[in-house]
């Protein structure tokens, strides 16, 4: 009996461990997810609305320990702002889908932080550099379960940073 629950409970084990994302396959689902609000319209306010391009989520190019989300609106009175975010995955402390009114395909989801640890860079006219709690992050709606996904794919990303920061185990 005793090696029957033992049996069972490595099976169930496996499956787990089976079914976690890499580092990089949950950057790229996130990334995918993104790319998905490519070209479609949002409401900015009351007189504006914009179309997002040039969506990219990943690993910073020179510090592996960051990500970079990067965006650029076209707004319909052609002026136009090219956004990017450099965070740390451990900073992370909650995110939510943001309510508003709004019914169009694409949503947004705030990512909050601890602190002010996000570099919030913006370029319109010229480029600003600030820190920042939290940002927004496009998503689409009209998959009922995509908000859902994606803040578990940013929660699973906080946790494999989080354990590929941490000591090793095995070290003594």
């Amino acid at each position: 009996m005793k090696i029957k629950l033992t049996l069972l409970f490595l099976l169930l084990f496996s499956i787990k461990s089976f079914a976690q994302l890499s580092l990089s396959e949950t950057i790229s689902y996130i990334d995918n997810k993104l790319k998905e609000t490519a070209d479609l319209k949002r409401t900015y306010n009351s007189q504006y609305t914009y179309i997002l391009s040039g969506l990219k989520f990943s690993t910073h190019s020179t510090n592996k320990n960051k990500v970079v989300l990067s965006f650029n609106r076209a707004f319909s009175d052609n002026t136009s702002d090219e956004l990017q975010y450099i965070f740390d995955p451990t900073h992370i402390s909650e995110v939510t889908i943001k309510s508003d009114t709004n019914t169009e395909a694409v949503g947004m989801m705030v990512v909050r932080f601890v602190g002010e640890t996000v570099i919030d860079r913006q370029k319109a006219t010229k480029l600003t550099e600030t820190t920042t709690k939290s940002f927004t992050f496009p998503y689409l709606r009209t998959d009922k379960l995509n908000a859902e996904r994606l803040i578990k794919a940013f929660l699973l990303l906080k946790d494999l940073y989080n354990a590929k920061k941490s000591p090793d185990p095995f070290l003594n």
